[in-house]
Parts: structure tokens; sequence; C-alpha cells
């Protein structure tokens, strides 16, 4: 419905408006206000973003005010409001701002404070491997060295059990099948006696 700019013609106040068919009938009225200034629209304010957004806003733009982050320690995450509400630089991503207590388990860390899990340690039991991953099931600390407790595959350098995924280090080596194998115990020499 176009209606006149000048307000001579349609004054302010209340109109009943109809439209006509081709025989005539009226339809049935709506109510119409007639304004002198048209309201002013509503501020378009973007709602503040969730956990899943933050590429596009200023840097205090989540909730409570905190800058977004990365959401894990890579310099190719995505941005995001960090779902823990707090966030730590991180010498691994570039020194970017990382959420904290955000990355899985077995995803690569370089501080307890990134992980879902609080530990941080060495996959395996290698003096010549450094990089350290989320440890789902703890760690345990071996010659000065926290690594993941049953994160070593078969075939991985051990010297503890508690490190294999299968449970049992023999000869250097993680393997499967759980507990170690018992050391048999000694043969008796002529003239001992034991119960069997």
């Amino acid at each position: 419905i176009m209606i006149p700019s000048n307000r001579n013609v349609v004054i302010p106040g209340k109109y009943f408006v109809f439209a006509m068919n081709s025989n005539g009938v009226p339809s049935i009225a709506k109510v119409m206000l007639r304004s002198f200034d048209p309201p002013a629209p509503a501020p378009t304010v973007a709602p503040p973003p969730t956990e899943e957004e933050c590429v596009d806003f200023p840097a205090t733009s989540c909730r409570n005010q905190i800058p977004c982050a990365l959401e894990v320690e890579l310099v190719t995450a995505r941005k995001v409001c960090c779902p823990s509400g707090t966030q730590r630089r991180s010498p691994a991503a570039g020194n970017e701002l990382v959420c904290t207590f955000n990355q899985a388990d077995g995803e690569a860390c370089s501080s307890n404070s990134f992980c879902q899990s609080q530990v941080c340690g060495k996959e395996l039991e290698d003096p010549d491997v450094d990089s350290l991953i989320c440890c789902a099931s703890g760690s345990l600390t071996i010659d000065g060295i926290r690594i993941c407790r049953q994160s070593v595959p078969d075939g991985g350098f051990c010297t503890d059990n508690r490190v294999c995924q299968g449970g049992s280090c023999q000869g250097g080596m993680c393997v499967g099948g759980g507990a170690p194998t018992p050391t048999p115990p000694p043969v008796p020499t002529t003239g001992e006696c034991r119960n069997v």
C-alpha cells in the first residue's frame, strides 16, 4: 500500500484499510496507524557468540567479556568462546590465546591446562621422541619424564608395565595380553622339600 508522504493529504491517525475485488466486494478491514514520524528502526545488535562462534567478532566478544581464543593448540584451529571460560597463551600455537581444558585425550598438548583430563605427557617412553599428548589414563614419571599411562602400543619401547596399552612390558617392549608373564619358581635342589 502506498501512502502519500504529504501529511496534509493523509493526516496522522487510525484508518480502516480494506481491498475490493473485481466485483466490488470489500475485504475485512484492517486498522492502520499513520503517525507523524515513522518509528525509528530498532538497533540491530548481534547476539553474543556461542561457543561455536567467534570468527568475525571483536576481541572481547564472548560472554563475561573474555577474548576469543583458539579451540585447541593448533595455529590453524578455529577461534571460539571457550567453554571453560578461560584461556592462556600457548607457545605451541604461535603464542596465541588457547582455550584451557578443551583438548581431548590423545591430542597434542604443551601443558596440563590445555587437556580435558588435565594431564599432558609423552605418548611414548622413547627418549628420542619429544611429542606430548593429553593423557587418557593419567601419567607416571619415569627417570624424570612424565609419560602417559597405557599409551605405548604393542612393539613400543618400555621400561614399565604401566605405560603399555596391553599392560605388559617384556624385554623392553610392550606386548599384548595384559599382565606380564610370571617368573617361574626356582627348581628345588636335592634335600629341599616344597609343597607344590
